[in-house]
């Protein structure tokens, strides 16, 4: 959930499309993936919401000066796939 603007100028993610669909990626093949597939910049308005799947490479950069206030809520019905477990 959004709590302010979150723009590209203030480190809104970036998401590699489908890249949840190949399970876990290995750190080194994420460059190639990121050319690839691309990336998208996920904009969203305070009051927003993004839900996304927990194996989606994603990143953010820092903020350039405005605020990003996020609440980041995960939720899963099922066991993580791949061998992942949640945090306790």
């Amino acid at each position: 959930l959004h709590l302010d603007d979150t723009t590209a100028e203030n480190g809104a993610l970036h998401v590699v499309p489908g890249s949840h669909l190949l399970g876990r990626v290995d750190p080194g093949d994420i460059s190639e993936l990121r050319r690839d597939l691309g990336e998208v910049v996920c904009g969203i308005p305070a009051g927003g919401v993004m839900a996304m799947r927990p194996l989606l490479l994603h990143a953010s950069s820092p903020t350039q000066g405005a605020r990003r206030r996020v609440l980041h809520v995960e939720y899963a019905a099922e066991d993580l796939p791949c061998g992942l477990a949640w945090m306790e």
